[in-house]
């Protein structure tokens, strides 16, 4: 038996809707678009297309054939939608980008794309932020928007980081500075700056040099440093002028100076300038009498008064407080006072460093709060910081720095009201001596001084500074010599005249006397001398010079007499007395005799017994005080024109046997004397009977 089977199979399709899987593409088989076929028997299903890609997307028309195992077959239609909703992967990168001159930047989502991707093809991707400006400096989120074709979205954050490296435009200006009373003067930025830029905003400027002194007089410079937000810098040079204008001071006293040993004495500028460097200055400031008191409307503007030293800046005015509410503690009519009715800061500013300000404070109106009380340097820091509660109530503050150039009062929290201050006492440097504010050469109109300026003099001393300033002075220059004068003695011999008088004159003592001026007067103490002088002599020599020095020195002056004396001689005679013996008395012997000076004659011999009698010459000698002698010879005739003494005895004589008696001159002398000597004695009788 042949079993044919020629019974087709029905083909009932449906449609069907599938979905692109992450590779892109989707598969399907007969069970996605069999709407229920069937066969008699068994069958097959062939799908005209059963891979779908993103291509597909979208509905696409499929046709199915069945055939069954006899071969008959059967066809159908079915609609195959194919859907992608698998979302894109976005993938991010960070990334940095620079602003540009005009202080922009723009980003393409290229920029920050890191290999998005999708199943499918192709992928649109977009940022939330594209231009940026110099506000966005620094990191940024920036959401990276991925959508396919199906739309399908997938998103990532990146990291912009916004940089501004274009620098700014630094633009200098020269400026002219001049120096202070302290010879140093600060700058800042707004002296030098033209203009400076950036394509941003918020620049800082800075200087290499703000700060000039006595050292930089003249041509000099700084540098402009123009700094933006991100670091960027740029510079430019300024050309400094800086000038000194201030004079110097010259301040000169009265000098006394003393000629030296030369006769002249040197003295340079600073031994007539007061050198003295500086005093302090204790200063007290106060508003009494500027008001009558209880004079309606009394006030005037702090900026307008001035001591001279210290001024005041902003909302302070000087006021009558009689016309005030009473305030505790305060007695004096006027003060300074400072409506603080917001955070505003008034100032009180001193021309130059002080030290140790201290003022009274206290407030007027106002419930609560406090006041910052701040003392600053020259260069704008902070010394120190005070806060002062409100109370009302007078009290002192004080502010012990040696460098204060201003303080402020600054309402940190305080209600409305106003603060009062007076009573403002500080130390200030004075300069008292001759200064400048760099420095000075000092010049003197006449420095050396001979014995032709003895007496007072006026000199002018010019001080001029490096920068040409001057100014002078005059002083009064005693000059003394107070050396005495050097006396130099030498000795002299001086012989005596006929008349025994000897002179001597200066030149015979004084050996070359001086003095560092000139020599008014010398003089000797005895000029004159005569034979009682002769011999050594001290003699002083006084030495006066013109301005009235003495000194002295001795000379010995020796005194001779060199003319002989002069004798002649006489004849005499001289008789020899009762002793026989006599002497000749030399004058007696002199017919002349004369010397300058005094002198003495004698004789030799002079002593003559009854040997010499007769003639005997006699040398005769005149002697003058020098020793100096002259002679002659004299006839002395010697005679004895003495009688002896006869002295007898009376003797008894015996006559011998004879009757006779003789005697002899023995028997009758009893001692019979002579002045000289006895010849021949005789007896008149000498036999007796």
């Amino acid at each position: 038996v042949t079993v044919i089977d020629n019974i087709a199979p029905t083909a009932i399709c449906m449609d069907t809707t599938v979905y692109l899987t992450d590779s892109g593409q989707v598969l399907i088989d007969f069970s996605f678009v069999d709407g229920g076929s069937f066969d008699n028997c068994t069958y097959t299903a062939v799908l005209s297309d059963t891979v779908f890609t993103c291509a597909d997307a979208g509905p696409n028309t499929i046709s199915i054939l069945l055939t069954d195992a006899s071969g008959n077959t059967a066809t159908c239609i079915a609609t195959v939608t194919v859907i992608d909703s698998v979302p894109p992967v976005a993938i991010c990168k960070d990334t940095t980008i620079y602003l540009d001159a005009a202080g922009s930047a723009i980003i393409f989502p290229i920029d920050v794309n890191n290999g998005t991707y999708d199943n499918c093809y192709s992928v649109n991707i977009n940022t939330n932020a594209t231009t940026f400006s110099c506000t966005d400096i620094g990191p940024n989120d920036v959401l990276l928007i991925a959508t396919d074709p199906s739309g399908n979205v997938d998103s990532c954050l990146s990291i912009v980081t916004v940089l501004d490296t274009f620098g700014p435009t630094a633009l200098c200006m020269d400026t002219t500075i001049y120096l202070d009373a302290t010879g140093s003067f600060t700058i800042d930025s707004s002296f030098v700056d033209n203009g400076s830029s950036d394509d941003c905003s918020g620049v800082t400027l800075s200087l290499l040099k703000s700060t000039y002194t006595c050292a930089d007089v003249g041509i000099s410079s700084t540098t402009l440093y123009v700094t933006d937000t991100s670091g960027n810098i740029d510079s430019c040079t300024a050309k400094v002028t800086v000038l000194d204008t201030i004079a110097p001071v010259a301040i000169c006293m009265d000098t006394t100076i003393y000629l030296d040993a030369s006769g002249n004495v040197t003295i340079t500028p600073y031994d007539v300038i007061d050198t003295t460097s500086y005093i302090v200055v204790t200063d007290t400031v106060n508003f009494d009498g500027l008001f009558a008191p209880a004079t309606p409307s009394n006030s005037i503007p702090a900026s307008t008064y001035s001591d001279g030293f210290l001024s005041f800046v902003d909302s302070a005015e000087v006021i009558d407080l009689s016309m005030t509410p009473a305030v505790p503690g305060y007695s004096n009519p006027n003060a300074l006072v400072f409506y603080d009715q917001n955070t505003s800061m008034d100032t009180m500013t001193f021309l130059s460093p002080v030290q140790n300000v201290s003022f009274k404070m206290g407030s007027i109106g106002g419930s609560s709060g406090a006041f910052l009380a701040m003392a600053f340097d020259a260069s704008g820091s902070i010394l120190s910081t005070k806060i002062v509660p409100y109370g009302g109530v007078l009290q002192t503050i004080s502010f012990s720095h040696t460098n204060i150039k201003t303080i402020s009062l600054e309402n940190a929290d305080f209600s409305f009201g106003a603060l009062y201050i007076d009573d403002i006492i500080y130390s200030r440097t004075e300069y008292a001596g001759t200064y400048d504010n760099c420095s000075y050469t000092p010049t003197i109109s006449k420095s050396v001084f001979t014995c032709a300026d003895t007496g007072v003099n006026s000199v002018i001393v010019t001080l001029e500074d490096p920068s040409g300033n001057k100014d002078n002075c005059s002083s009064t220059v005693t000059v003394l010599d107070t050396l005495a004068p050097t006396a130099i003695c030498k000795n002299a011999t001086i012989f005596l005249d006929s008349m025994g008088i000897a002179s001597i004159g200066l030149s015979d003592i004084n050996d070359g006397s001086f003095d560092n001026c000139s020599i008014d007067t010398m003089f000797v103490s005895k000029s004159t001398f005569t034979c009682a002088d002769l011999g050594t002599n001290s003699v002083t020599l006084t030495v006066v010079d013109v301005n009235g020095n003495i000194d002295s020195c001795t000379g010995t002056v020796t005194v001779y007499d060199v003319l002989s004396p002069y004798i002649t001689c006489k004849p005499d005679t001289l008789y020899l007395g009762a002793t026989g013996v006599d002497t000749a008395i030399a004058m007696n012997l002199v017919d002349s005799v004369w010397d300058n000076c005094s002198y003495t004659v004698t004789a030799s011999p002079t002593i003559f017994d009854c040997s010499k009698t007769g003639v005997n010459p006699v040398n005769v000698t005149v002697t003058d005080a020098d020793g100096r002698t002259s002679s002659c010879y004299s006839n002395l005739t010697v005679l004895d024109t003495v009688s002896p003494t006869v002295a007898c005895n009376s003797p008894t004589v015996y006559l011998n046997a004879i009757g006779l008696a003789t005697i002899t001159v023995g028997d009758i002398d009893n001692g019979s004397t002579d002045n000289c000597a006895i010849s021949t004695m005789t007896i008149s009788n000498n036999s007796f009977d």
